[in-house]
């Protein structure tokens, strides 16, 4: 189960809890999951219960409505309530052997689909550094989805305030794209290289990089120790 699946399974149990009448809450559009700050706490959690209080104490009610009902999910393995009124959530661990399966055996095709077919998304050029990389995202978005790219305005985002040789020589390819893409589109992007290039847990960019660094470096060690693996052997 992949974050976004687990994001959809929160919401679908929020509309469910709503529609048999245990829960009377507007229905969010979407739900956030994300890694807790602290282990222990599960592998991911979520505030949608402190989202959808309408009054002081009545996101741990909330919470609890929902844990009853995410932990009948299969793939969920545990629910707790944590105050205020969070949810952590634990997966099964055949749900991560899953995952790497599906990823194994669909490679390059992998996370594409069909939902755009037959669609034609217009989305057009930009010389403004910032608006050319979402449009470039954009145009291979769209076309994994199956849909179509045809000409049209350019992203409408705040531009850069440095352009693209400046980001790139401050930050490498790797942090001057994520600077440019992480905000959101009516938010200015912030490329100061003593946050970006921080070698820190909170830093979500080195986290990444330093997560791929790791898992080629078990590889490199397990090949020279002659080590093979397949998901779900241990």
């Amino acid at each position: 189960m992949t974050p976004a699946q687990l994001s959809r399974t929160v919401l679908h149990t929020v509309r469910r809890a709503v529609e048999d009448d245990e829960l009377c809450v507007a229905v969010p559009e979407r739900v956030t999951v994300r890694t807790p700050p602290r282990p222990g706490c599960g592998d991911y959690a979520t505030n949608v219960a402190l989202q959808l209080a309408r009054a002081r104490g009545d996101a741990l009610v909330i919470a609890e409505v929902l844990r009853r009902r995410l932990v009948r999910t299969p793939g969920i393995a545990r629910v707790d309530v944590a105050a205020p009124g969070f949810l952590n959530i634990t997966l099964e661990a055949a749900s991560h052997t899953q995952l790497v399966q599906a990823v194994l055996s669909q490679g390059p095709d992998y996370g594409r689909g069909d939902v755009l077919a037959g669609v034609r998304v217009p989305v057009g050029t930009s010389d403004e550094v910032r608006a050319a990389l979402v449009a470039h995202v954009v145009r291979g978005l769209v076309a994994a989805c199956g849909g179509v790219v045809v000409a049209g305005d350019g992203p409408v985002v705040r531009p850069s305030p440095l352009s693209g040789r400046d980001l790139l020589t401050r930050l490498g390819p790797d942090a001057a794209r994520w600077a440019l893409l992480r905000p959101a589109a009516h938010d200015l992007p912030d490329p100061a290289p003593a946050r970006l290039l921080s070698q820190r847990e909170d830093n979500p960019l080195f986290r990444v990089r330093y997560a791929h660094a790791r898992v080629r470096g078990l590889m490199r060690n397990a090949h020279r120790l002659g080590i093979t693996s397949a998901p779900g052997v241990y």
